[in-house]
C-alpha cells in the first residue's frame, strides 16, 4: 500500500522525530503474538458521508501509522501521547478492517498527538511500522525493530535513525542515519537487506543531506528523495531525487521536476507511486502557496503540464490509485479528501472533517502537530488517517468513504 504522510521535525536529545506540518513530507510507502486479545472493534461503522463531525479520542488512543500487505490484512500502529512502553499498541485486522485484535507492539513509545515523550537521555521512539507479509515486520523512528514471529518477539536491529522504509519483491530499502545534527539529518545512506535478514547493505553511494528523506518502491523501480526547507529561507530548497529500475543495482539522478514559476521556486513536497511507472509529484510555489501537481506515466522521465489545486488550500498529502485516480489530503477549517479521476484536471471534495470544538481539542506541545497518512492499496480501495481514534476507508477510488468504529479495549 502507497502511504504518504507530513511532517514536522523535532531535535530531542540528538534524535531527529517526526510529525507534521507544512515542512516537507514523506511520501510515498509500499505497502505482533498475540498478546492477550481485547474485544474485537467493529471497523466498519456510519455509512458513508462526504461531512462528518470529527472523532472523539476513547481511552485516548490515536492512529499513527497504518501497513497492509493485502487488501484483507494490515496493521495499525497508535499511541495514547504520554511516555512509556505501555502507551503503545499494534492491532491487526484479517478482514479487511471489520475486526481487529491487538497484539504485541515493540518495545518502544509512540510519538502520538504531538507529543514527544519525556525523558533524558531522550527515550527510543517508533512512529512507523511496515509489514512485508504475515511473519516480518519493521517498526522504526529514533531505533530500529524487527520481527520475524508476526509480533511475539520484537528484536532492537540498529541504533541509527530510520527515516524511510519500504518493501518490494523480498527486498527492504530503507533511509537510516546516525543522528540529527548539522542542523538537520546528515550522512543519510540508502541500504538495502533481503526481508527478514539483518543484514543491511547500502546501494547509493551518494551520501544525503536535507531536512527529511523518503523512499517509494512500485515493482522493481525504486525512488529517493532528498527534500530541502522551503522555510529556511535558502535560495534553492529543491527536492533531489534518485531512481533505480533494477532494485538498487544502477542510479540515475535528476533534478526537481516542480522547477519555477513566475513567484520564484517551486519544490516537490510530496510524491506518490502507481502501477505501470506512475509518479505524481505535488508541488508548492515559495512565492503564493499556489500547489500543483507533475504526473508522470514513464517513471520520471517526462512529465504532463501543471494540474492546478487553485479551490484546494493548504495541502498535506498526495496518493495515487492509477494515473488518472488521483487522491490529496488538506488542512482547512478540519481535515478532508479531495479526488480526481482525470489525472488532476479537475476535483472533488469527498470526505470533510470538520474540527471538534476547541474545549474537546488536546493541546499539543508549542509547534505539534498530529501525523496524517494516506494511501492507496490498488487502484479502488485507500485509506486515510488524521491522528484520530479511526481510519477511513474508500473502495470505490474515493468516492465514498467510511470511518471505522474506535478500537475496543485501548
Amino acid at each position: 500500500m502507497n502511504l504518504s504522510r507530513s511532517l514536522v521535525i523535532f531535535l530531542v536529545g540528538g534524535a531527529l522525530l517526526a510529525s507534521c506540518t507544512s515542512t516537507p513530507k514523506h511520501p510515498p510507502v509500499t505497502q505482533s503474538t498475540p498478546a492477550p486479545s481485547p474485544t474485537p472493534s467493529q471497523s466498519i461503522g456510519p455509512a458513508p458521508s462526504k461531512t462528518v463531525a470529527a472523532p472523539t479520542l476513547p481511552g485516548g488512543f490515536v492512529v499513527v501509522d497504518s501497513t497492509w500487505i493485502s487488501d484483507s490484512v494490515g496493521w495499525v500502529l497508535g499511541g495514547r501521547g504520554c511516555a512509556g512502553t505501555g502507551c503503545a499498541a499494534l492491532m491487526k485486522t484479517t478482514d479487511g478492517g471489520a475486526h481487529w485484535h491487538r497484539i504485541s507492539a515493540p518495545p518502544a513509545s509512540v510519538i502520538a498527538k504531538g507529543v514527544i515523550p519525556p525523558g533524558n537521555p531522550a527515550p527510543e521512539t517508533v512512529s512507523r511500522i511496515r509489514f512485508a507479509n504475515s511473519r516480518i515486520g519493521y517498526a522504526f523512528g529514533s531505533t530500529f525493530f524487527m520481527t520475524t514471529d508476526g509480533g511475539s518477539n520484537w528484536r532492537k536491529e540498529s541504533v541509527r535513525l530510520v527515516d524511510s522504509l519500504e518493501i518490494s519483491r523480498g527486498i527492504a530499502v530503507r533511509i537510516s542515519y546516525p543522528n540529527s545534527g548539522c542542523p538537520g539529518p546528515c550522512d543519510a545512506v540508502v541500504e538495502r537487506s533481503a526481508v527478514g535478514s539483518t543484514s543491511w547493505h547500502r546501494i547509493l553511494s551518494t551520501s544525503l543531506s536535507g531536512v527529511a528523506f523518503s523512499v517509494g518502491i512500485q515493482s522493481s523501480n525504486i525512488y529517493v528523495a532528498a527534500f530541502g526547507n522551503p522555510a529556511g529561507g535558502a535560495n534553492d530548497a529543491h527536492t533531489a531525487f534518485w531512481r533505480s529500475s533494477d532494485l538498487g543495482k544502477t542510479w540515475t539522478q535528476f533534478g526537481d521536476p516542480c522547477g519555477s514559476g513566475t513567484t520564484g521556486e517551486n519544490d516537490t513536497r510530496d510524491f506518490a507511486l502507481a502501477s505501470g511507472g506512475v509518479l505524481v509529484l505535488e508541488c508548492v510555489a515559495r512565492g503564493s502557496g499556489d500547489a500543483f501537481l507533475r504526473v508522470s506515466t514513464d517513471g520520471g522521465n517526462n512529465f504532463g503540464p501543471r494540474r492546478y489545486l487553485k479551490a484546494i488550500k493548504e495541502l498535506d498529502a498526495v496518493a495515487a490509485g492509477s494515473a488518472g485516480t488521483i487522491a490529496v489530503t488538506y488542512i482547512r477549517n478540519g481535515e478532508g479528501v479531495a479526488v480526481s479521476r482525470d489525472g488532476g484536471r479537475t476535483w472533488s471534495s469527498t470526505l470533510s472533517i470538520r474540527p471538534a470544538p476547541e474545549s474537546e481539542q488536546p493541546i499539543p506541545p508549542p509547534g505539534a502537530t498530529v501525523e496524517s497518512f494516506l494511501g492507496f492499496q490498488d487502484a479502488r480501495t485507500a485509506r486515510a488517517a488524521w491522528g484520530t481514534a479511526f481510519i477511513w476507508t474508500t473502495r470505490d477510488g474515493g468516492n465514498t468513504w467510511r470511518r471505522s468504529a474506535p478500537f475496543a479495549g485501548l
